[in-house]
C-alpha cells in the first residue's frame, strides 16, 4: 500500500519506531526537497500579486486624492510602508522558510516606499531631482535585499542603481562627480549578495538574470568615467570585454547554457561590434588629427582604468597559464598597441582588425561545428557577413562582384546548416 510521506511518519511514530524530534527532521528535509520548479512559480505569482494589490491601492486613493487633507495625504503615504513591514517581519518570523512571503513582501516593501517618499515630496512641495529622489531610494533598500534575502529586490536595485548612474555620469556631468562614483560604490555593496546567493541557488533563474544585469550595469557606467577624458575609453572597454570573456570561462560558469551566461554574449558581442566599427579608416584619420599623447594621459581616469582591466585579464590568463580556449580572450593584448600605433598610422590599424575579426569569425565556425551548435556556427557566419558587408562601404568593387561574394556567403549559411542538421538526424 501506497503511504503519503506525513502519513509513514505518522506511523513510525504511533508504533515508537522513531521519535517526535526524528519525525519533525524527516518532515523538514523533504520540505526542502519540494520541487523548486513548484516553488519559483509561486514567488512570480507572489511578486505579481504584491505588484497588483500596491497599483490597486494607488488607484482607489488617487480616485479621492484631492477630496482628503494633507494630514490625512501623508497618513495614506506611510499606510503602503507600514503594510509592508508587516508583510516582512511575518515573512522573517512566521514563514521564514517560504522563498514566496520573502520575495513578494521585500518587492511590495520597495515599490511602497518609493511611492512614499514621491508622495510626501508632493504634498509638502519638497523641492528635489529624480536623481535626488534615486539616491535616497537606492540607499534605503539596500539593507533591505540582505534583510530579506531577496533576489528580485536586487535586480530592481541593479536597474536603479544603473538608472541612478546615467543621469549622474551622463545627464548633469558637472554637478554630479561625486555621485557618479557613489553608483560603484551602491553596486559593489550588492556583490557580497551576488556571490552568496550564486553559492545557493546555482541554477536559479533569478541568478541568470544577475548574471545579465550586473555586468551589463558595469558596461553603461563604464563611459561615465570617460564623459571628461575619454582617449583610451575604447581600450578599456576592449580590456573588459576580455575580462568578461575569461570570467566566463571559469567552472561556475562554463558549463551555463549561453544564454544563461550573460558574461559570454554580452562580451562577444561587445568586442565584434567595436570591432566592426574601428574597422573603418574614418575612425584612425579623426584620431591622427586629435590631440597627440602626452605624458599626462597616462595619469587620466581613462588609462588608469584600462590598465587596470588590462592587468585583470593578463592575471586571469596567467591563471590559465595562457592556455584560452577562445581567440576573444586575447583581443585587448593586441589591441593595446594596435590603439597606440593608430595615433600615428591608420593602414596597420585597419588591417589588423580586419585580420582579427576575419579570424575570429572563421574559430567560432570551427568551434560550432566542434561543439555541434548551429547557434554558434550562423553567428560565426554573421560576423563574416557584417564584416563583408562593411568592406562594402569603401572598397571599390562592382556590384556584380558584391552580389556574387553575398550569394556565396548564402549558400555558405544553408550548407553549413545543412549538413549539420543530417548529421544530427544520421546520429
Amino acid at each position: 500500500m501506497k503511504y503519503s510521506v506525513d502519513r509513514f511518519i505518522k506511523e513510525l511514530t504511533d508504533n515508537q519506531v522513531i521519535t517526535n524530534d526524528t519525525a519533525s527532521k524527516i518532515q523538514d528535509y523533504f520540505a526542502a526537497k519540494s520541487d523548486p520548479r513548484t516553488n519559483r512559480l509561486l514567488a512570480i505569482f507572489g511578486v505579481l500579486g504584491a505588484l497588483l494589490i500596491g497599483i490597486g491601492i494607488i488607484l482607489i486613493v488617487a480616485h479621492n486624492w484631492d477630496d482628503f487633507t494633507r494630514t490625512f495625504k501623508a497618513i495614506l503615504a506611510f499606510v503602503p510602508v507600514l503594510i509592508g513591514l508587516g508583510a516582512c517581519g511575518f515573512a522573517i518570523f512566521k514563514k521564514e522558510n517560504s522563498y514566496t512571503w520573502k520575495e513578494g513582501s521585500a518587492v511590495f516593501l520597495t515599490f511602497a516606499f518609493g511611492a512614499c517618499m514621491a508622495l510626501i515630496s508632493q504634498i509638502y512641495n519638497i523641492p528635489g531631482t529624480l536623481q535626488d529622489f534615486m539616491l535616497t531610494w537606492i540607499i534605503a533598500i539596500i539593507p533591505l535585499v540582505y534583510i530579506m534575502w531577496s533576489s528580485i529586490t536586487s535586480i530592481l536595485l541593479i536597474i536603479g542603481i544603473t538608472a541612478f548612474g546615467a543621469m549622474a555620469g551622463y545627464e548633469n556631468v558637472s554637478d554630479s562627480e561625486f555621485q557618479k562614483y557613489l553608483c560603484w560604490v551602491f553596486l559593489a555593496a550588492l556583490v557580497p549578495f551576488y556571490w552568496t546567493y550564486w553559492k545557493r541557488q546555482p541554477t536559479s533563474n533569478a541568478l541568470y538574470f544577475h548574471h545579465w544585469l550586473l555586468p551589463g550595469s558595469i558596461i553603461i557606467l563604464l563611459g561615465t568615467l570617460f564623459t571628461l577624458d575619454g582617449k583610451w575609453a575604447v581600450p578599456a572597454y576592449i580590456a573588459l570585454f576580455g575580462c568578461y570573456y575569461l570570467f566566463s570561462g571559469t567552472n561556475r560558469l562554463q558549463n551555463l547554457s549561453l544564454f544563461a551566461n550573460g558574461y559570454r554574449l554580452l562580451s562577444s558581442l561587445g568586442t565584434v561590434l567595436i570591432l566592426m566599427f574601428l574597422s573603418f579608416r574614418g575612425f584612425w584619420e579623426e584620431m591622427i588629427k586629435s590631440d597627440p599623447l602626452v605624458l599626462e594621459d597616462l595619469t587620466s581616469t581613462s588609462f588608469v582604468v584600462t590598465m587596470i582591466l588590462a592587468a585583470a585579464g593578463v592575471f586571469m590568463l596567467y591563471q590559465r597559464k595562457f592556455k584560452a580556449p577562445a581567440l576573444i580572450e586575447y583581443t585587448f593584448l593586441v589591441f593595446i598597441p594596435v590603439f597606440l600605433i593608430g595615433y600615428w598610422s591608420s593602414i596597420i590599424p585597419v588591417v589588423t582588425i580586419n585580420i582579427l575579426i576575419l579570424v575570429f569569425s572563421v574559430f567560432t565556425i570551427s568551434k560550432g561545428v566542434h561543439m555541434n551548435h548551429l547557434g554558434v556556427v550562423n553567428y560565426g557566419l554573421l560576423c563574416i557577413t557584417a564584416l563583408i558587408a562593411c568592406r562594402f562601404f569603401d572598397i571599390d568593387i562592382p556590384f556584380f562582384m558584391k552580389g556574387l561574394i553575398f550569394i556565396f556567403v548564402g549558400f555558405a549559411f544553408f550548407y553549413s546548416n545543412y549538413r549539420m542538421i543530417q548529421g544530427r538526424k544520421s546520429s
